[in-house]
């Protein structure tokens, strides 16, 4: 057999050049790390006449570098040797950088001199001649000279020989770009400029600065400086740990005035959950606070997945929140702010706003970049619109309102790879869960915020005697109302009356309008979030109802083939096949596959019967026996036993519907906690119920997985909204978080009470529902 070679034809290097890096400013970049790698101190761009010069002070390069490194395509010289000799980690490791420089020019000149050599060399070459027809890339070559007492500073244009030479020291590289393919006016240098500012890394960190000139415009440009801003709101910075799995955080306070809130709202540290850290005045008087959390406590249920969690590695994160528009009037009452400047923040958020990612210093693009928002913080701050204090959670920023910038590398987050053209990173499932982790440490600085906006709203309603401006708005109304009722042909206007009580009712009438007002947009917000819900469960019902038609299908499909295949197929032949392959045995796991759906279509449209939805005086011996039917089934075939017990004359008056809503939720979690659990012996959900003064006390008993260890310290935790413990591999919530919180919502609606209880061996909570009026 004859074996051949395969040929790379010269057309490649324009692929992985110019057609594989998408802009100038990238393909910039890409040349100013390999200033880094070489452990330069200083990187210079200039724009002079038509050419552009890349130029470092770093170790230069060896003729045996030039020659086994940086004419050989895809190198793999910085995996295996991936720190420099400064012990920075080298930001290439595709080995196609240097190709970057034919997006910028026609052609390419490139003088460098090693460290401790007199002599240096020239490189060149002509990226035209990798467009040749029918030539094989090696058929193509570059100039190479060795050049004695080469003085790089003696290449640089004359303006700059002196600024610019004095810090090249006796080695480095000078690169010198000819024919440029873009036109670099003063506005697409300034954006380059700006750019460069979100595109440096931290000089504090490693030394390394990078400055910019253009001959055209003297004085215009300089050193570039990393980004700093000292007005913000709140601010965070985070570390994460992945051999602990530990985030640790401080979080630093800039946005109310901290010394009205410990005179003029001092009264808010009187609420309870003001009064122990990091929420007491002490702390809020420091201006920071540092914490610990851990990853599975703060994105429950992601324990299921710790194989997938290993693989994230290291990362820390800056996060800078602050508000691009200043607040109302009724905010600027209800929380002590501090002045700020919010044409000026609006500004710098347009310039520097976006979350950024770092690898080892160096920007990935696009992330962060203006319409960029990959971690779709629009899309999540669209599903909870509401502002900070109008409910206890569910607060979240606003895309156009954060900055800031997260750190990983190449070294210690390996499955964080960037694509091969340099401009993102690979869409696989680490960078899935990295993205939702990040979401959740976001999450830990709107928690703070929120958690200190939430009593500061409700302590503005008590001093300001909401309540009683309700009521007096009340008594108004039904006064005006019953006079209209006595006298038809009467209007309620302001003649009605005297001058002095018009004016008193008015005024009434107006404040308590404003207060149901505020009290309706809260309702509201819990509105949009059910109707989210309302609608999937109307997608899931349709669905529902089509399926449904197949039912008679579901129930014989696999009985009638089984009778076609039966009289085909001997005994002996089915003996020589292997499990997997008996069409017996596949049709048995059909025909259980079947049933479950039949079932499962039962529950799904169960809510939608009339029935259900009438308030009713139900026994609650009869309507246990009617659930415990229902759910026989697939309890039955998860080997999950469901024993109740109740009085019979046991009566309350509900609707159906929300009976279903409560018992349901609880029997699908417990479901899903078996599951998670995998022990498959004795398993088993208790329900009871018993007399208990004026209420019924139902207690909810199940030997599962139990409560997330993330709950444990604060159960009641599960009742908040958008609260889920079912996650997929990558961190993301696939439960709505909303079951818990319905069944807490409609035992309180019904003026009962829902507790949960210490159960070390599965989940038990108790129910007091009020008794019902026998009819």
């Amino acid at each position: 057999m004859t074996k051949i070679p395969f040929k790379v034809s010269s057309r490649t290097a324009r692929l992985i050049g110019r057609e594989n890096v998408s802009n100038a400013e990238g393909a910039l970049i890409e040349l100013v790390k390999n200033a880094h790698d070489a452990d330069a101190t200083n990187a210079f761009i200039i724009f002079h006449e038509q050419d552009l010069f890349i130029i470092d002070n770093g170790s230069g390069m060896t003729s045996s570098v030039i020659e086994n490194e940086w004419m050989t395509i895809g190198t793999d010289n910085k995996e295996v040797n991936p720190y420099t000799k400064k012990k920075r980690v080298k930001t290439g490791a595709k080995g196609i950088g240097r190709f970057a420089m034919d997006r910028l020019g026609g052609g390419a000149l490139m003088y460098t001199v090693p460290e401790n050599s007199n002599s240096g060399f020239q490189w060149e070459v002509e990226w035209e001649s990798f467009e040749a027809a029918a030539k094989s890339i090696s058929e193509i070559t570059a100039e190479y000279d060795e050049v004695s007492n080469l003085k790089l500073a003696s290449i640089l244009p004359e303006q700059y020989k002196k600024e610019v030479g004095s810090a090249l020291s006796d080695h480095g590289t000078v690169l010198r770009i000819s024919r440029l393919r873009d036109s670099w006016s003063k506005d697409d240098i300034t954006k380059l400029y700006e750019n460069l500012e979100t595109l440096v890394p931290n000089t504090e960190e490693d030394g390394f600065t990078i400055s910019l000139f253009a001959s055209e415009f003297p004085g215009q440009f300089g050193e570039v400086s990393p980004i700093t801003e000292d007005d913000f709101d709140s601010k965070m910075f985070a570390t994460y740990d992945s051999k602990t799995n530990k985030i640790h955080a401080t979080i630093y306070r800039n946005e109310l005035d901290v010394a009205a809130l410990s005179k003029q709202y001092s009264a808010v540290f009187n609420n309870p959950a003001m009064k122990e850290f990091p929420y007491d005045l002490e702390t809020f008087q420091k201006g920071s606070y540092t914490r610990e959390y851990s990853l599975y406590d703060i994105i429950p249920g992601l324990k299921d997945f710790s194989e997938d969690v290993e693989k994230l590695g290291d990362f820390s994160m800056t996060i800078i929140f602050m508000k691009n528009q200043p607040p109302g009037s009724n905010d600027s009452k209800k929380f002590p702010y501090k002045n700020s400047d919010y044409s000026r923040r609006k500004e710098w958020l347009s310039r520097f706003g976006g979350i950024k990612v770092f690898r080892d210093n160096f920007r990935v693009r696009p992330y962060g970049e203006t319409g960029d928002d990959w971690l779709r913080l629009g899309e999540r701050k669209a599903r909870s619109p509401g502002g900070a204090g109008q409910a206890p959670t569910g607060f979240r920023f606003g895309p156009n309102q954060l900055s800031g910038g997260i750190n990983i590398s190449r070294i210690k987050n390996l499955q964080l790879e960037d694509k091969s053209s340099r401009e993102g990173i690979k869409e696989n499932d680490t960078f899935r869960l990295f993205k939702n982790v990040v979401l959740e440490i976001i999450a830990l600085l709107e928690e703070d915020r929120n958690h200190t906006f939430y009593p500061l709203a409700e302590l503005y309603k008590v001093e300001n005697e909401n309540e009683s401006k309700k009521q007096r708005g009340k008594e108004v109304a039904d006064r005006l109302n019953k006079k209209q009722s006595d006298d038809p042909d009467t209007q309620p206007t302001a003649t009605s009356t005297n001058g002095a009580n018009a004016a008193a009712d008015a005024q009434d009438l107006a404040a308590a309008y404003a207060v149901q007002e505020e009290e309706i947009e809260d309702k509201n917000e819990e509105i949009k979030i059910l109707r989210s819900l309302a609608s999937a469960g109307l997608i899931t019902a349709a669905a529902a109802h089509e399926l449904r038609a197949l039912e008679n299908n579901l129930s014989t499909r696999t009985k009638d083939l089984r009778e076609l295949v039966q009289p085909l197929i001997k005994d002996e032949q089915l003996r020589l096949l292997k499990e997997e392959q008996n069409p017996f045995i596949l049709l048995d796991d059909m025909e259980k596959t079947d049933y479950s759906i039949k079932e499962w279509l039962n529950y799904a449209l169960m809510p939608l019967k009339r029935d259900r939805r009438k308030l009713s005086s139900i026994y609650l011996n009869d309507y246990f026996d009617g659930l415990k039917q229902n759910w026989s089934n697939l309890l039955k075939e998860r080997r999950i036993a469901l024993n109740i017990q109740s009085e019979d004359d046991a009566l309350v008056r509900l609707f159906p519907i929300d009976l279903d809503t409560i018992f349901n939720n609880l029997i699908i979690n417990s479901v899903e906690s078996f599951a998670r659990k995998k022990n498959r012996d004795s398993r088993s959900i208790e329900i009871t119920c018993k007399s208990s003064q004026k209420r019924y006390l139902i207690t909810y008993k199940d030997n599962g997985a139990g409560l997330d260890e993330s709950f444990k310290t604060n159960p009641s935790q599960i009742f908040l909204p958008q609260k889920t413990t079912k996650r997929d591999s990558t961190g993301k919530a696939i439960g709505t978080g909303m079951g818990m919180y319905l069944v807490k919502s409609i035992v309180d609606e019904s003026k009962g009470e829902i507790n949960i209880i210490e159960n070390p061996d599965g989940f038990t909570l108790t129910i007091a529902l009020p008794r019902g009026a026998k009819s």
